[in-house]
């Protein structure tokens, strides 16, 4: 049963007392498994604040259990891999007993928790475990690569597209794939994972999505500039809704982004979504002026495109003019 306070046991794992803790487990009446009110064991406790020498002690003893899991599903494993203990990691990880791929709640593993976190060192240790499964997915779908990709650790992504049975196309539950977690503002590591031959550049989520309509979405000028970059990357596929990164930029008012777009010879300044509008109408539409007049001062955009955008438009007088004359 859980104790509503840390035991005597808790308390020396936590505080790294290593000989307390020798005592402590020498004692035939301690429980070695008891849990907190968070349903941490000593165990979790030790590898939560970083104490070794502590753990080395508990994993000693017979009765302990390795795997334990706290309120929310993680193990002690889980809870050192999550504060970057790489030391903790490498002890847990020699002992036999202790389950690599155990998921907690939310279906993270340890090397899940690593990668969102950012730590290298325990990337690395987990990956050299021969039973780690790198491609694991939790309930969102999201495997370690996605969620290294997501939070812009780029050492974590390379260390991670190093290991050959990592997946670099795997997708999540709406199928997003790496490139596009990392597409919403992880300049670095769309450039790490452009360079691995092996990427989907033009992959589809659920709504037909690419990973530069992402970054259009957000309006990341420098994640769009470098998907550009890139030869292989089809500047005017549409989505579900017809709609091509320029649409996207120009309908959220994206200017920096019109205008990358636009210095491209390949876009399609004039495309139609599903219902007809160009991106010249989504800006008007919008009431975003700027990027109007930069779409304008494309020569490439027709009259008649022109004349239905000022339609459509709550501007001022001197732009529906301007509109109606070009």
């Amino acid at each position: 049963m859980a104790t509503a306070y840390p035991t005597p046991l808790h308390f020396a794992a936590n505080n790294g007392d290593e000989e307390r803790v020798r005592v402590l487990l020498a004692n035939g009446q301690v429980y070695v498994n008891e849990a907190d009110k968070y349903g941490r064991t000593p165990l979790h406790v030790a590898a939560s604040a970083g104490h070794e020498a502590c753990m080395r002690l508990l994993l000693a003893d017979d009765r302990v259990n390795v795997n334990a899991a706290d309120k929310y599903g993680s193990t002690p494993l889980h809870v050192a891999a999550s504060a970057g203990h790489e030391a903790c990691v490498r002890v847990l990880l020699s002992d036999h007993r202790v389950d690599v791929n155990a998921a907690d709640k939310d279906g993270s593993t340890p090397l899940h928790l690593a990668a969102l976190r950012g730590h290298e060192a325990c990337v690395r240790v987990l990956l050299a475990d021969g039973l780690v499964d790198v491609n694991a997915a939790d309930k969102y779908g999201m495997t370690p690569l996605h969620l290294a990709a997501w939070g812009g650790h780029v050492s974590c992504v390379r260390v991670l597209l190093a290991d050959g049975r990592v997946d670099v196309n795997a997708a999540d539950k709406n199928s997003n794939t790496s490139l596009h977690w990392a597409s919403q503002g992880q300049f670095s590591c769309v450039r790490v994972l452009l360079a691995d031959g092996r990427v989907d550049v033009n992959a589809a989520n659920k709504d037909d999505s690419t990973p530069l309509h992402m970054a259009a979405l957000g309006g990341h000028e420098s994640c769009v500039r470098v998907l550009l970059a890139d030869g292989r990357v089809n500047v005017n596929t549409a989505d579900k809704d017809g709609m091509t990164p320029l649409h996207v930029v120009a309908s959220r008012g994206h200017e920096s982004c019109v205008r990358v777009l636009l210095a491209d010879d390949r876009v399609y300044v004039n495309a139609a979504a599903w219902d007809g509008m160009t991106p010249l109408h989504l800006a008007a539409k919008g009431s975003h002026e700027a990027c109007v007049r930069v779409l304008l001062a494309d020569g490439r955009v027709e009259v008649k495109y022109k004349l239905w955008a000022a339609a459509l438009m709550d501007f001022t007088d001197e732009m529906c003019g301007l509109l109606e004359m070009t």
